[in-house]
């Protein structure tokens, strides 16, 4: 059963029909089920104020199922073009029952090494992650998908966002002589 947890949109100040402010907290519940992960959504809000009587307001919410990882999105530390790198997280189950993590595949990311364990054995609901390859290109911006295959009735598939960027790399300038590393002249040059 997948569940959608109370999103807050967040505070604002209006002022009321006397003219004072006053902070308001707007909370979205929302019910059915969803397929867990992040969306983005927008609420329109009609008001009494003569100069905006309708505000649309962005808003994001987050379906939950059993399964939660770490780092949702995952986002990559790339340390430069074709470097190695290695990213760690933790997938594991929010009821605390073991499950198995049957494959993984990946859409719209560079190729990538997903390698997965248990954390421990006595703790068959929680499995440490690693993500490994070598960077792409400089300047490269990576966003793509992971999926995680599981034995989990209700959520055969986990899908978590990737993300990353890879940094350009550093022009260097030419180095000049710094006044202090030229030779010293002597006085004895200075007068001929």
């Amino acid at each position: 059963d997948r569940r959608l947890i109370a999103t807050e949109i967040g505070r604002d100040t209006i002022r009321d029909a006397e003219g004072s402010k006053r902070r308001v907290v707007i909370e979205v519940r929302v019910g059915g089920m969803f397929t867990p992960g992040r969306m983005q959504a927008r609420m329109q809000l009609e008001t009494n104020d003569a100069l905006r009587p309708s505000l649309s307001v962005p808003i994001v919410l987050e379906a939950v199922g059993d399964l939660r990882i770490s780092l949702n999105p995952i986002y990559v530390r790339y340390p430069g073009a074709t470097l190695p790198f290695r990213q760690e997280v933790v997938l594991s189950s929010r009821t605390g029952k073991g499950f198995a993590i049957r494959g993984t595949r990946s859409k719209d990311l560079p190729p990538i090494d997903v390698t997965y364990e248990l954390v421990a054995k006595s703790r068959p609901d929680t499995w440490r992650v690693i993500l490994a390859g070598k960077s792409p290109e400089a300047g490269k911006e990576v966003r793509g998908t992971l999926t995680f295959e599981t034995d989990i009735e209700a959520e055969p598939a986990f899908e978590v966002q990737v993300r990353g960027l890879v940094p350009r790399a550093q022009a260097t300038a030419p180095q000049r002589p710094s006044p202090e590393s030229a030779p010293a002249s002597s006085d004895r040059d200075r007068d001929k």
